[in-house]
């Protein structure tokens, strides 16, 4: 994976790096899908990951175009402090249903997103 997935791209602006100077396709660095591939970079130790706005050196503010997902993640991440363990899966559930089959798998969706927040959380502190 270390070999391929740097030429992966998970952006949702990837022209954003044209209207910057920088070079074509590059990852924006402040969309929710870069925020993640930063927080899973920073957990697997490596990156090999341009991106055209460091968000952890000149964080955007929250009410312009470039921090708003910033700023919906630092959001939902004080919310699940605060969210009791048991209600967890509802919270979960209720942006819209998930293909599971048992409460076993269940249980690994909201696994899931819990270790995914709390990767994302420590790559913003």
């Amino acid at each position: 994976m270390k070999k391929t997935y740097a030429a992966t791209l998970s952006c949702s602006h990837p022209d954003i790096s044209r209207l910057t100077g920088d070079k074509p396709g590059m990852h924006c660095g402040y969309c929710v899908p870069c925020i993640i591939r930063q927080a899973a970079e920073k957990k697997a130790g490596f990156s090999k990951t341009q991106y055209s706005y460091d968000i952890k050196r000149n964080p955007p503010e929250g009410i312009t175009q470039r921090g708003r997902d910033l700023k919906a993640f630092k959001i939902a991440l004080e919310k699940l402090k605060n969210l009791k363990p048991e209600s967890m899966t509802l919270h979960i559930l209720r942006p819209g249903p998930l293909p599971f089959k048992n409460k076993s798998e269940l249980d690994s969706y909201v696994d899931l997103y819990v270790r995914g927040m709390k990767e994302v959380e420590k790559f913003l502190k």
